[in-house]
């Protein structure tokens, strides 16, 4: 027992009926600054401060008298260092010897007297300051609030305690809120945040939260103090700001609208406006047919070596999908989470934040504009969404037009190679099919010379060749193509499901940057080759398998069709009508064509177009 005593942070001390130290613990030592032989013998008066000294005798005697315990608090000054707050309680000692006798409990209450003044000083600033004060444990529940906060979300001290608090958070903010109060309570990090509050018959308020831990220790008994300010009024200030720079920024779009430019440099233009005016990470703009069909796609703001690896580009499900049926604009904190969400290709940047807005015209959606944010970015908000839908109306009466414009113009192309095919039918090969006919008759002339007639028969064999040659190049004229402005990406796989018998493999491989570039012209030219290629495969080719690949290097677009067939020798096999199209389209485009014919190892054929005009060595550009 008198081990425990020793070791005791109190100190005991007894006293005699006229108020003499009769003995004391070791701690009296440490708490009164006296040496044991000093205080044994001394007086009340003797150990405490002269303004301590009245108030402690009049306690001894009430408790005396009373025969109950009491006590008082002492400022008792330290020879270093700051006084202390001491807390004497005195109490009978029944079984004393001599009568009368009593005890005197002292404790250091200094660390409980400065936790005192600091919440009686918090609890006045918290009340004082026109933001709303909550403070939260070690844990990070929240143990107290101020009346502010309590005025701005109508959560009572009760109700917010713990997480309560959290109720009167938009449900959309709750997840950045939590993390933002994690690092702050568990790690000590300074952290500032904008989010939704709530409150009972009230507008949704905008409030700023800014947290701050009250030590740097990781003690049990930290506190973390979080200020709420309202920021609604600046914040709509702020967003009137922002909406006028917008219509400011909007009228110089118009620029761009110029009639003059070719669609796709159009969407080009208008997507990457869409970009700058909500300052997205990425941007693009879709196109559909009457049926809701995704006709065009066109992006910014994906490096070329990942929508390299990515391949074509989205086919319309999902949120584009979604967006194109719908008439309303769409804006979410995480796409991935709606349910239309039908995921990533492999490599896709993980996207997060997404803004939808419809672009209508004749009562009827033409497009989309879509714009994304990575994961970790802020979302996009009210203004975001105003700007992407005045840029909506301002482009959709030009897009509208470019869309017409370029439709008629397949329209009228369509009905060109139509033409084409009933004049090549109707007079060349007629025309060919009465040569031929003559030069067979006049062959078997009984005066005819044996190398007349030889070379009459290899003519009227030519004609024929010539002639099988024309009548398929009117199939691939008169083949019906997929409606809607032309794109290589739906195109090439319509033309090998046309020209391409089954039993045969095909695969193509077609990179979204090389769609890009292109324009219309150019792309008509490059499927005409590709039917052209394909249909050799298959009519002399006799191959199994057959390749398609359009893709971008740094310098140029190229386009390769490849087969496993029989191949051929270009020394022996002549250059027939297709090869001799083909040559003038390539040409006509500025590009090269190669056709490379193994004996037994099959054809390849590929046109390399160049991305630069060559005369100056810009880039090319999309009409």
């Amino acid at each position: 027992m008198q081990a425990v005593v020793s070791h005791a942070p109190e100190a005991i001390l007894t006293f005699s009926t006229d108020g003499i130290v009769r003995s004391v613990t070791p701690m009296a030592e440490s708490l009164l600054g006296l040496p044991a032989a000093r205080l044994v013998g001394a007086t009340v008066g003797e150990m405490l401060p002269m303004a301590s000294v009245e108030e402690t005798v009049a306690l001894l005697r009430d408790s005396t008298e009373a025969g109950v315990a009491a006590s008082v608090r002492v400022r008792h000054p330290v020879a270093s260092g700051r006084p202390r707050e001491l807390m004497f309680t005195f109490f009978p000692l029944d079984t004393a010897d001599p009568p009368g006798t009593f005890g005197a409990i002292i404790r250091d209450a200094t660390a409980q007297r400065e936790a005192e003044r600091a919440r009686t000083l918090l609890e006045f600033f918290a009340n004082s300051v026109p933001v709303g004060v909550l403070q939260f444990d070690a844990a990070g529940a929240c143990v107290d609030a101020n009346e502010r906060w309590v005025e701005l979300c109508g959560l009572d001290r009760l109700a917010s305690a713990g997480d309560g608090w959290l109720r009167a958070v938009h449900r959309d903010d709750i997840g950045r809120i939590s993390e933002a109060h994690r690092r702050t309570v568990r790690n000590g990090l300074e952290c500032r945040v904008d989010f939704r509050l709530l409150a009972p018959g009230r507008p949704t308020a905008w409030v700023v939260a800014h947290g701050v831990r009250m030590s740097n220790d990781d003690s049990d008994d930290r506190r973390t103090l979080v200020f709420v300010d309202d920021v609604t009024e600046l914040r709509a200030a702020r967003e009137f700001a922002i909406r006028s720079e917008s219509l400011r920024e909007l009228a110089l779009t118009s620029e761009l609208l110029e009639p003059r430019e070719g669609l796709l440099m159009l969407l080009q233009h208008i997507v990457e406006r869409a970009r700058t005016l909500t300052s997205a990470r990425f941007a693009a703009i879709s196109i559909v047919d009457d049926r809701g069909k995704l006709e065009r796609f066109v992006y910014t703001g994906m490096p070329s070596d990942v929508a390299q690896r990515l391949g074509t580009p989205p086919v319309g499900r999902g949120l584009l999908g979604k967006l194109a049926r719908d008439s309303a604009p769409l804006r979410l904190a995480d796409l991935r989470k709606d349910p239309a969400f039908t995921g990533w290709p492999d490599g896709h940047p993980e996207m997060a934040a997404f803004l939808g807005v419809p672009i209508r015209a004749g009562g009827s959606t033409i497009g989309s504009l879509y714009m994304t944010r990575m994961e970790g970015d802020e979302p996009f908000n009210e203004t975001d969404q105003f700007a992407a839908m005045l840029l909506a109306l301002q482009v959709a009466l030009s897009v509208s037009a470019a869309v017409a414009q370029e439709r008629r113009g397949r329209l009228s192309l369509l009905e060109e190679r139509v033409r084409i095919a009933h004049d090549l039918h109707d007079g060349t090969i007629q025309s060919l099919y009465a040569l031929g006919l003559e030069f067979d008759g006049a062959r078997h002339e009984p005066d005819l010379s044996g190398d007349l007639a030889a070379l009459l028969e290899k003519g009227v064999g030519r004609i024929n060749r010539l002639i099988s040659d024309i009548r398929e190049y009117i199939r691939m004229l008169e083949a019906p193509a997929p409606a809607g402005v032309p794109d290589l990406a739906r195109d090439i796989p319509h033309a090998i499901q046309q020209l391409v018998p089954p039993g045969v493999d095909t695969v193509v491989n077609i990179t979204a940057p090389a769609l890009q570039e292109l324009r219309a012209r150019e792309v008509e030219d490059l499927l005409f080759i590709v039917r052209e290629a394909l249909s050799n495969a298959v009519r002399h080719g006799q191959p199994t398998k057959i390749a398609v690949d359009l893709r971008q290097t740094q310098h140029e677009t190229t386009l390769t069709v490849q087969d496993n067939g029989v191949g051929f020798d270009p020394a022996v096999v002549r250059r027939g009508l297709g090869t001799t199209t083909m040559l003038t389209r390539a040409s006509r485009l500025g590009a090269t064509l190669t056709v490379i014919g193994l004996p037994g190892m099959g054809t390849t054929v590929r046109v390399a177009l160049s991305r630069f005009i060559e005369a100056e060595g810009i880039p090319r550009q999309a009409d």
